[in-house]
């Protein structure tokens, strides 16, 4: 049977051209994403449907993954993509119950809240994700309108009323100030984005309870560097800071906006890792965006995300309660070659 990437891109949830560049083995997709594609490829050429399916009624069979944005650009036409493996995780699952995964992307500043809520609370929906990497706390009112199971993925709305899956960002920054701290580094300049959504925000807190905690700064909020909304502005602005200011001991970055930019300039300007600066920051990059260096990173562990997710939607889907449970997934350290 001949398998085109368009059959593939369907049956994983993934861009065609995503697909493509794992069929070529070409640079962009990450490993588990070209293992996923060649393996789907693989069943469908042996013309086999998908996992056995368990979950939907005949009549609910639709989960919806609502991706929920406020033109920030860090999910929705993001500058490097961290999502596809979720999304693909999100499908197998889904697909798995005997489900579709519908994908819903939804601008809270720009689309029509009613047009969300009816697409939601449909008899053929059977469970909802919401992924609210950039959702703020005022968004739990239209959140709270949705009636079907739900879990909510990357956010905290500090509400009892969902259950929620996110990364431990205080655990995963004070891993990275271990390192720096005990690398010898005191002097340690924080480079923040310009939003405040819920995984900022907690970074942010971390950092400075980290620094009074061991005595290194009772000011450390004077330590936070305000650097830009995209990696193009966070290039003007930090390339700035170092025209004006002596280095730290270290910096730590709360994105891959800032590392992808910071390590550029960096490079440009002979800045030696870790000689002359130790540097680590929050999300794994690609080898071709780091160049010589192996960035000592903070890696969030994805897919294991979307798996549990999607287990605790299950669970919503099979046995409701009034009780809601909040996950927080640990992170690991990578010791790359940027710190001391």
């Amino acid at each position: 049977m001949v398998v085109k990437a368009v059959d593939i891109a369907r049956e994983l949830g993934l861009s065609k051209a995503t697909v493509s560049l794992a069929l070529n083995d070409k640079p962009g997709v990450n490993e588990h994403t070209k293992e996923l594609v060649l393996e789907c490829k693989r069943r469908l050429e042996r013309g086999e449907a998908g996992e056995q399916r368990t979950l939907s009624n005949g009549r609910a069979d639709i989960i919806k993954l609502i991706i929920m944005s406020h033109s920030y650009r860090i999910v929705i036409e993001a500058e490097l993509d961290l999502w596809t493996d979720e999304k693909a995780v999100f499908t197998r699952i889904a697909n798995s119950w005997g489900c579709k995964l519908d994908i819903v992307y939804f601008d809270v500043d720009r689309d029509s809240p009613e047009s969300l809520i009816q697409t939601c609370n449909r008899d053929d929906v059977l469970g909802v994700i919401i992924d609210g990497t950039e959702i703020i706390t005022a968004d739990s009112r239209l959140v709270n309108r949705i009636h079907k199971p739900l879990v909510l993925y990357d956010v905290d709305l500090y509400n009892q009323r969902h259950s929620c899956v996110m990364m431990d960002n205080r655990g995963g920054i004070y891993d990275a100030m271990d390192a720096l701290t005990g690398a010898g580094s005191k002097n340690i300049v924080y480079l923040a984005m310009d939003y405040e959504i819920y995984n900022f925000t907690s970074r942010r807190a971390s950092f400075v309870r980290y620094m009074r905690e061991h005595n290194l700064d009772d000011h450390a909020q004077d330590r936070m560097v305000r650097v830009g909304k995209s990696i193009a502005e966070v290039y003007t602005k930090f390339g700035h800071y170092l025209d004006k200011n002596p280095l730290p001991d270290a910096f730590i970055a709360e994105s891959y906006h800032i590392s992808i930019s910071a390590l550029r300039l960096f490079r440009e300007r002979g800045i030696r890792l870790p000689e002359d600066v130790s540097f680590t920051g929050v999300d794994e990059l690609p080898d071709f965006l780091t160049g010589e260096y192996a960035l000592s990173t903070v890696k969030i562990p994805m897919t294991e995300r979307a798996k549990l997710t999607m287990a605790m939607l299950k669970h919503e889907i099979e046995e409701p309660c009034e009780l809601k449970t909040k996950l927080y997934t640990a992170c690991n350290f990578i010791h790359g070659n940027t710190i001391r």
